[in-house]
């Protein structure tokens, strides 16, 4: 039995092997398809208080760079941020050598020379550039010294403005959210009905908010108009400069030093000693500065969780006194109500997050937040470690970033307890909850997206692009960026297609957001700029109702407003089926039915022709 078995294995073989050469014979070229070559870029997230990396990658076989693009691998440069180097620039780029190098082994290395290489900087470096334009300069030149020895293809370091920065975040964030266009799942690009989501960004230096407004602002300087895939949004943004988490607490932390000798917002039991230069150093606390001090003075400072106290030392950080406009929010700035849902990012959802998880308070309206941050405020130093061993080094200023978050909602921004109910604290941005993303990212054309100036003229030049994720609340933090629906950008000078099909149809999961602004605002372009509407795969044509089957002395139909029909022969072998010009596909004829086409009717109607007859 096994010698017969042993027998019959060479026939079967052979007939498999001929099975598969016949496959290989008659199955088309194109659909053996091979994994495809990928290229990359780098963008070097550099924020107030840390510098991250990020390398993406999409598929190279995509023209003009679209394609969906994914990340790659991620890198936390050690220490802080690129402006904390000011007294020693060259310290700044030597803290991003270890992320460097580690981008030269992630990118392969015949993909170095092609593979663009961005930094862009955002709060922490305009403060910077404001106290000393010098020192400013002379770290974005350590920086570009030490990114221009790596054979990358290195495109620039830049500051980005906190407009752009806001603009960004509302592009991306409605992007990932599929707000603007959508992949359907017939395997065609529309445009959802839904509106699109009001964004809030709280970093470590600025925070910024950003939404659709249906009339012109009062003040043009909060107000970008952009065209997107086809469609115009008036866009009202600002960027509040020393309103970021860290800076804040710094401002506090004066306030306290110079009213009160003591910390309100602090909790009872807790006691440190205060540096006055890390104080005073900001730009941000240059009015709370002292005429003469020293710097390095040491003063020791308690907590006393005291909510009223806290709450009074936070509202003298807001001026809601002079407003030259209808309403403002409040320093002045023009802004109209907040209308629609909304995204808060960054310390936004730290915050919140903190008070759901590890105080396991409810946060779901105004009311609850308030109680809630009273709640918090009321701890003493014992009970909140108790409650979150692990977080000692930032315990003491979770009631004033509590508090601080509850009164720039209510009282800054203006949200109601119906508005407010609208608001949605994630981490990540996407449909699939807090734990999920969907994004777009565009490695396409030179250009990107360039909003054009409001009714004043007023023009934004941006660099970089902007970061959905701004300043986080944790130092140091384990961000990436994320996986996209690729989009193509206009070249300046010569437009690109704009969008491009993929064989998903759907978009890929991301992580937390982070670079990936950047990479959709100025991803292998020289300046960001408006996105071009895109080129839609064009409507199927509509077919004609199928015509009934020949039978002798139908009637034709009746045309609009003329006459009635005269009775015509049947169809016979010199017929043949007649349909009106593709161009007159849309506008199909009145007449179905049996036609003959003869010198009085030069136009053929659709359905039944023949010839005449000799």
């Amino acid at each position: 039995m096994a010698g017969k078995v042993l027998s019959l294995l060479p026939p079967l073989l052979l007939a498999v092997a001929g099975l598969a050469g016949l496959l290989l014979l008659y199955v088309p070229t194109r659909d053996v398809r091979e994994l495809p070559a990928l290229k990359y870029g780098i963008v070097l997230d550099a924020g107030s208080s840390h510098t991250s990396m990020f390398i993406y990658k999409w598929p190279a076989d995509k023209e003009n760079d679209t394609g969906i693009v994914g990340q790659h691998s991620s890198c936390d440069v050690r220490g802080g941020g690129i402006s904390s180097y000011a007294d020693n620039p060259s310290r700044a780029g030597q803290s991003l050598v270890e992320c460097l190098d580690q981008a030269l082994q992630d990118v392969p290395k015949e993909r170095h020379v092609g593979t663009p290489l961005y930094l862009g900087a955002t709060a922490g470096m305009r403060l910077l550039n404001l106290t000393s334009p010098e020192a400013s300069a002379n770290v974005l030149a350590a920086v570009t010294q030490t990114l221009t020895q790596y054979p990358f293809d290195f495109r620039g370091a830049h500051i980005l403005s906190g407009q752009d920065e806001g603009v960004f975040g509302w592009v991306t964030a409605n992007y990932l959210l599929e707000n603007f266009i959508k992949y359907g799942w017939v395997g065609r690009w529309f445009r959802p009905r839904k509106g699109t989501l009001g964004a809030m960004d709280l970093g470590g230096a600025s925070t910024q908010i950003t939404f659709e407004t249906a009339s012109p602002a009062e003040d043009p300087a909060n107000e970008v108009q952009l065209r997107l895939y086809g469609q115009h949004y008036r866009v009202y943004t600002h960027s509040f400069l020393c309103y970021g988490r860290d800076q804040v607490l710094r401002r506090l932390l004066a306030g306290a030093l110079q009213t009160h000798g003591f910390h309100p917002c602090w909790p009872r039991g807790y006691s440190t000693q205060v540096l006055l230069q890390d104080v005073y150093e900001s730009p941000c606390t240059a009015a709370q500065r002292p005429q003469a001090f020293n710097n390095s003075t040491r003063v020791s400072l308690s907590g006393t969780s005291n909510p009223a106290l806290c709450r009074s030392l936070i509202m003298g950080l807001f001026n809601f006194s002079s407003c030259r406009f209808s309403r403002c929010s409040f320093n002045g700035i023009f802004q109209p109500p907040v209308a629609g849902n909304f995204i808060a990012f960054s310390a936004f959802f730290y915050t919140m997050n903190f008070l759901r998880t590890v105080m396991g308070l409810p946060v779901a309206t105004l009311q609850q937040l308030e109680a809630a941050v009273v709640t918090v405020c009321n701890q003493t130093w014992s009970e909140l470690q108790s409650r979150a061993p692990g977080e000692r080094a930032r315990l003491p200023d979770y009631c004033a970033g509590a508090m601080f978050v509850q009164q720039l909602l209510s009282r800054g921004y203006g949200f109601h307890e119906r508005a407010f109910g609208g608001v949605t604290f994630q981490k990540k941005v996407g449909a699939g909850g807090p734990g999920a993303r969907r994004g777009g990212a565009s490695p396409g054309c030179a250009g990107g997206l360039r909003p054009s100036p409001s009714p004043a003229g007023r023009g934004h030049r941006g660099r970089v692009g902007a970061r959905l994720h701004a300043e986080p609340d944790q130092p140091d933090p384990r961000r990436a960026a994320g996986a996209a629906q690729g989009h193509r950008l206009r070249r300046l000078g010569r437009p690109c297609p704009a969008l491009r099909r993929h064989a998903s149809g759907r978009v890929r999961s991301a992580a937390a957001p982070g670079a990936l602004g950047q990479v959709v605002g100025r991803h292998l372009g020289a300046s960001w700029g408006r996105l071009p509407p895109p080129r839609l795969p064009a409507p199927p044509r509509p077919r004609p109702a199928p015509l009934p089957g020949p039978r002798r002395g139908r009637w034709r139909a009746r045309p609009r407003g003329g006459r009635a029909a005269r009775r015509e022969p049947s169809p016979g072998p010199a017929c043949r089926l007649q349909h009106p010009p593709a161009s007159r596909v849309s506008r199909p004829s009145s007449s179905w039915g049996w036609g003959i086409q003869t010198p009085r009717s030069p136009q053929p109607v659709q359905g039944w022709v023949c010839r005449e007859r000799s």
